[in-house]
């Protein structure tokens, strides 16, 4: 190797290096590394599933995420399904929002019940619905300051690892 060729590549090393401090720093203040505990969000998530979640989010409906339980000092991995103004119906084992049926992958029924949501009121609820303390047992609705992360993507197991939807 000319030594002209290796000054240039020396020379560009520490830029090379800056630049993935930067990447580094950047991806590891917007992203979280989440192992799940419990069995609340099956079939979706698994316990002990190992998932990235993101710190910048706009909470949108059907997204799955990390939220402050109101009662006490907890975090908890549940489905954002109720926005602020919606009306959210629980009956004979189906989920409707504003008069709409959506369609879920959840396991369990459950009984029926409505909520109506406020302007800052969000409904969190476990896709294991026989097996989730959820928004239908807790004290009080979510506010946005209570949603902590956007669980975005399984890295374990392995054979299921890829974006959740």
């Amino acid at each position: 190797m000319e030594v002209s060729k290796l000054l240039k590549v020396l020379h560009s090393f520490p830029v090379f290096l800056l630049v993935l401090s930067v990447l580094f720093f950047a991806f590891t203040q917007t992203q979280k590394l989440l192992k799940i505990s419990g069995i609340s969000m099956e079939p979706t998530l698994h316990d002990k599933d190992v998932c990235f979640m993101e710190t910048f989010i706009t909470p949108e409906r059907e997204g799955i995420y990390v939220v402050k339980e109101p009662e006490v000092a907890v975090w908890a991995v549940k489905r954002l399904v109720g926005l602020p103004g919606d009306v959210v119906e629980l009956c004979d084992g189906y989920t409707y929002v504003n008069g709409e049926r959506i369609l879920e992958n959840v396991e369990g029924t459950w009984e029926s019940m409505t909520f109506e949501l406020g302007a800052d009121e969000y409904l969190f609820l476990g896709d294991n619905r026989k097996d989730s303390y959820d928004g239908r047992y807790w004290s009080r609705l979510l506010n946005r300051s209570d949603i902590l992360y956007h669980v975005t993507y399984r890295l374990w197991p392995i054979h299921k690892i890829g974006r959740l939807e």
